[in-house]
């Protein structure tokens, strides 16, 4: 998304880690150059290390709604 957004914020708060998986929680924030508008969002990556080193998995869980309406998109609510 670094060619649709500036970001202006990327702050990891904490990690835990157990075992090959961690946990980051944090915030981010970017401005969306196409609308001008703020994503501000709290946010939470799940990531699993296999034993080569490398990420076998990774999940990251933020306010969707609130990116995509910066984005310019106007979801549907039910």
């Amino acid at each position: 998304m670094s060619e649709l957004t500036d970001r202006e914020l990327f702050d990891i708060e904490r990690i835990v880690v157990d075992g090959p998986s961690a946990v980051l929680i944090g915030r981010a924030r970017l401005v969306v150059r196409a609308t001008g508008r703020t994503i501000d969002t709290l946010l939470a990556i799940d990531i699993v290390v296999n034993p080569e080193g490398r990420v076998s998995r990774y999940y990251m869980f933020e306010d969707s709604l609130d990116v995509a309406s910066a984005m310019g998109a106007r979801p549907e609510l039910p």
